[in-house]
């Protein structure tokens, strides 16, 4: 009986630990997200990370394909607070009309945010109480 438990202990913590590994994401999907943007418009490199990901064995799963989807989705949130952060940047002055701008900015930002959740759980209400909502949301 003890021998049977160690056994499934070992079992569940390699998974666990596989588990572990699969989410994080690989060193060169930043690369190749990076390459892909360098060479094309950006919305021709939506997927690029998370197709390769669905591919595999972990990321045929329903927790798999989330992580897969929020991989990529990191990238792109760096991405937009790059090029938010540039914007920002460039009405950097102090000068009334700047102050104005970024403050205009800001809050156009908090508003296409709280839009673009807004759509998500749209997306993924179709699908309430069913583990395909938590797929579709990350999309």
């Amino acid at each position: 009986m003890i021998r049977t438990a160690l056994v499934v202990a070992a079992f569940a913590s390699a998974q666990v630990a596989a588990q572990d590994d699969f989410n994080v994401a690989s060193e060169a999907e930043p690369e190749t997200f990076q390459t892909c943007l360098a060479s094309r418009a950006d919305r021709d490199c939506v997927g690029v990370v998370m197709r390769p990901c669905l591919e595999t064995e972990a990321g045929m799963t329903t927790a798999g394909m989330v992580e897969c989807a929020a991989r990529e989705l990191t990238l792109w949130d760096e991405r937009l607070n790059e090029r938010y952060g540039a914007f920002m940047d460039w009405y950097g002055g102090d000068e009334d009309g700047n102050v104005r701008q970024r403050e205009r900015m800001q809050a156009a930002q908090r508003i296409w945010i709280t839009l673009r959740d807004a759509d998500c759980e749209v997306e993924a209400g179709r699908y309430d109480g069913g583990s395909l909502a938590r797929v579709v949301s990350v999309n």
